[in-house]
């Protein structure tokens, strides 16, 4: 293929669970979600405030997937990218909305549903991993969650890079790190 065919990545955010996700992610104190199937109480910092909000999707996101869209160039997807899977993701997945179905969108190479939904080991900060994969393979489309108790506005530069250092880490998974993706690598050993 010639090079002049390889574009950078263009990955488009979905994070209308950020502001919707019935059940899943906490928006008051006290509210019931699920959580390996069983119903939990929200504690104050499992709830996505606002500002825990504006940090993931119009900081810490944002900076992640520029990234990698510098880093990464693919044939990009001609016409619209539209997706075949009615969910998307870990514990309960999102929901993929129809116009991503029927239509798709033109703008992306791979889409990103974005949510902060409580994560039961404390210890885990964010996860992410494909969901759909095109024709050759390569990940269409991921879920990204990230634990609104292990989110925090940073207060100084070294917290935003450990934060957006994080980020990059999970999209890593989603782009390429998780097992069945390396396991459909091209066995490059003579």
């Amino acid at each position: 293929v010639p090079k002049a065919d390889w574009k950078n990545l263009r990955i488009k955010i979905i994070d209308d669970a950020l502001y919707d996700d019935p059940g899943h992610t906490c928006f008051r104190y006290g509210q019931d979600y699920w959580d390996q199937g069983k119903r939990k109480s929200c504690s104050w910092g499992e709830v996505l405030t606002q500002e825990k909000r504006d940090t993931l999707a119009k900081v810490l996101m944002p900076q992640a997937v520029e990234f990698f869209s510098q880093l990464l160039r693919v044939r990009p997807v001609q016409g619209a990218l539209r997706l075949h899977s009615f969910n998307c993701g870990f514990e309960g997945g999102v929901r993929v909305p129809s116009w991503l179905r029927d239509e798709g969108t033109t703008d992306a190479d791979m889409i990103i549903f974005l949510t902060a939904r409580p994560i039961s080991m404390s210890e885990t900060i964010a996860y992410a991993g494909h969901c759909e994969t095109d024709q050759y393979g390569r990940p269409i489309a991921a879920h990204f969650n990230w634990s609104p108790a292990q989110l925090q506005t940073p207060h100084n530069k070294w917290m935003e890079q450990y934060l957006l250092r994080v980020g990059m880490h999970e999209l890593t998974h989603a782009l390429v790190f998780s097992p069945n993706l390396i396991a459909a690598f091209p066995n490059q050993v003579p």
